[in-house]
């Protein structure tokens, strides 16, 4: 298998301006690139220029050292899932799923072999003889991913393919995506709306805002690690805290004033020592954040709301002297609204950004756990 090599992309040809602009990235087989960012970021469009199904304007596709964007869809052999499942109505699933070996030319004998091989991977033996009308969304996802990959493709694409199972279902259909991923040779590009899917299912993770690349890497670094407020802010349920404060050194120690308190930061060497005084732009993660104790850094506030979640919730606290209210999740019970507590924060987890207007140019000044230079 040759890996995907997506250089310098932009498209489509007959959208002015392009919806994506200057994509590049590369998938290895057997590796999954996911693609997130808001509705109408472009993870759509760049699934449908990879297949052929839209023009490039500028840039290259290529598997190996082949350039594939000059192929017709049927010559780049790839398979397409997308969220509508579309199998063919009057065949049955077998008929469904030996449909693109026929088109091949591919024998009967073989035929029925790799469909038979192919039922089994996706849990589908029992369904082999049923119409399309007569199975759930499930099963219809299954039987859709099974024909796209039956031939075997030098690519996988995949496009929202469970966006319309119910989130019971969704999970379970993930687990055995995931499955089958991990023993696909075939590199995989896959754009999602749900970001649970993305990051577990994503070997990378690639975030869009407005046609643009704005982050690539592996999840945890990009979730944990964000390169700007904006993929920061979008990524996670919920989304980092983006809080205004200004940075205090005093001996070995750093905290960011916020409001009526502060919250330390470490190390407090390397680029935050250069700091001192200046405004930044902290990004704190729910999970980074607990009601803390008269004995530590923290910023006074008031419950403003909680979420129930199950065994844990969101509690939002309104930060005294400050314009923000921030998320943190704790197990419960749950403060009650109202109730005035205190927000401390973990020192090696925060993010400091450039405070500048557009979130996309809000460069890193410091990140928690990592002494720099």
């Amino acid at each position: 298998m040759r890996p995907l090599i997506v250089s310098g992309m932009t498209g489509p040809d007959h959208v002015e301006p392009p919806l994506v602009r200057d994509i590049s990235l590369a998938v290895e087989p057997g590796r999954t690139c996911a693609l997130v960012g808001p509705s109408g970021s472009g993870k759509t469009t760049i699934i449908r220029l990879v297949a052929g199904l839209d023009a490039l304007t500028a840039g290259a596709v290529l598997l190996g050292d082949q350039r594939i964007d000059r192929l017709p869809t049927g010559k780049r052999n790839l398979a397409l899932v997308d969220q509508e499942a579309t199998l063919y109505r009057h065949l049955d699933v077998g008929e469904n799923l030996a449909f693109p070996l026929r088109m091949r030319g591919i024998g009967a004998s073989e035929r029925g072999e790799r469909v038979r091989a192919e039922s089994r991977v996706h849990r589908l033996r029992d369904l082999l003889s049923r119409r399309p009308r007569s199975l759930s969304a499930g099963e219809q996802q299954q039987a859709a991913l099974a024909r796209g990959t039956v031939r075997v493709p030098e690519l996988m694409l995949l496009d929202e393919p469970m966006a319309k199972l119910d989130a019971g279902l969704r999970s379970t259909v993930r687990a055995e995506l995931a499955t089958y991923l991990a023993g696909l040779e075939a590199p995989t590009l896959m754009a999602t709306n749900d970001q649970i899917d993305a990051l577990s299912l994503g070997d990378d993770l690639g975030v869009l805002r407005e046609g643009r690349l704005v982050q690539i890497g592996p999840p945890q670094v990009v979730y944990h690690r964000p390169d700007s407020p904006f993929v920061a802010g979008f990524l996670g349920l919920p989304g980092a805290n983006l809080v205004s404060g200004r940075v205090a050194i005093g001996g070995h120690s750093a905290w960011i004033r916020i409001g009526e308190g502060a919250w330390e930061f470490a190390p407090a060497l390397g680029p935050v020592r250069t700091l001192a005084d200046r405004r930044v732009t902290v990004a704190a993660r729910a999970e980074h954040l607990r009601l803390g104790g008269a004995d530590e850094a923290s910023v006074p506030g008031h419950v403003a709301l909680t979420e129930v979640l199950g065994s844990d919730g969101l509690v939002h606290v309104r930060l005294a002297g400050a314009a923000e209210t921030v998320v943190l999740r704790r197990d419960r019970p749950l403060p009650a609204r109202g109730e005035r507590v205190a927000v401390a924060a973990d020192p090696e987890q925060l993010t400091l950004f450039e405070p500048e207007p557009d979130p996309d140019v809000g460069a890193v000044l410091a990140r928690g756990g990592e002494s720099g230079a």
